[in-house]
């Protein structure tokens, strides 16, 4: 079946991914009961987009999503139109910074999607989560060796 699968264990975080989340911490960015046991390296080139997503229920969270690289633009809402390819509209849009964080909870990150329209020029991101062990706790610690 599809989904994290809490009984498969995986190789904890990199070390320069616990670095960057030990920073996070630091700065009161995530919160000692919020670290993740997750993360994904997304690339985007030029030109690149990501459709309309909402985040999966299998992860706890808040979800933090650090931007590297450049600055790009992500739109919000519960019903994003897509005017052309690779461009979309919703009821919100935000301009990411480079090195900025966006944390994504409750409504954000339960009820409104959100996509990516096409990179004018490369955008690198790293999605930090945290994958539920089983319904109502959360998988191990600090980038200890989660689910799948």
């Amino acid at each position: 079946s599809a989904g994290v699968k809490p009984e498969r264990q995986v190789a904890p975080l990199p070390p320069f991914i616990q670095q960057l989340v030990g920073i996070l911490v630091n700065r009161g960015v995530i919160k000692a009961d919020q670290m993740p046991n997750s993360a994904a390296v997304n690339i985007f080139n030029a030109g690149d987009c990501m459709p309309p997503v909402l985040e999966h229920h299998d992860f706890e969270r808040p979800i933090f999503v650090v931007s590297l690289k450049s600055q790009q633009r992500i739109v919000f809402g519960q019903k994003i139109r897509t005017p052309k390819a690779g461009e979309f509209s919703g009821d919100f849009e935000l301009m990411l910074p480079r090195r900025s964080v966006l944390v994504l909870e409750g409504h954000s990150a339960d009820v409104t999607k959100h996509a990516k329209p096409c990179a004018d020029t490369q955008r690198v991101e790293l999605v930090l989560r945290c994958a539920r062990a089983k319904a109502g706790s959360r998988a191990s610690g600090p980038g200890g060796g989660g689910a799948v």
